[in-house]
């Protein structure tokens, strides 16, 4: 995906919403206009985030009443991921995970292109598809609390910001952040 937005003159940003749908009729609204973003990620009920042409990005930051938004925070990244903007990549990461045998897991995975449980017969198609499609990331938070109905989460890797979100999101009290081998030696 890195090699896909090195020309694009394309980014990413948080988008703050009291109401996401109409933050999402208000993206589509904007395409059919002509501006050119699209949701990557779906983070939680009152976030997500928008990926785009740096000035059509930059605009929206300065007119976040367009997307029916409280704010736009631009991201610090490389490029519009999971957009239409990393298209391009989709080949050759197919012609990875042709070569990858896949087994059986042994407890469920849920994907964050649909936010359902992966099978060995979707498995390859869903990989490759999330490099162009939005991030689920709040409906597969949801899916996993009311199907799976975990007793205690765990939110793996550095900040709190993802572990926020979940937060917001669940039923269950507790999720422990493992963010350093003495966090993880303290469960």
């Amino acid at each position: 995906m890195q090699k896909a937005v090195e020309n694009s003159d394309s980014t990413m940003a948080a988008v703050l919403t009291s109401d996401l749908k109409q933050t999402i009729d208000a993206v589509e609204a904007l395409n059919n206009q002509g501006v050119s973003i699209n949701i990557s990620n779906f983070n939680d009920g009152s976030q997500i985030v928008i990926g785009g042409l740096k000035d059509d990005i930059d605009y929206l930051k300065s007119n976040p009443v367009d997307l029916s938004a409280k704010r736009v925070i631009p991201l610090d990244v490389a490029g519009a991921f999971h957009s239409k903007f990393v298209s391009s990549a989709k080949q050759e990461v197919q012609n990875i995970i042709d070569k990858v045998e896949f087994s059986e897991g042994k407890f469920d995975v849920y994907m964050n292109v649909d936010a359902k449980v992966a099978d060995l017969t979707t498995i390859k198609k869903r990989l490759v598809d999330q490099i162009d499609n939005s991030v689920m990331f709040y409906d597969q938070i949801l899916n996993i609390d009311n199907i799976a109905k975990p007793e205690k989460w765990y939110h793996i890797g550095p900040g709190n910001v993802t572990a926020g979100m979940v937060k917001k999101s669940i039923s269950s009290e507790g999720i422990e952040i493992i963010n350093s081998l003495d966090s993880l030696n303290n469960i």
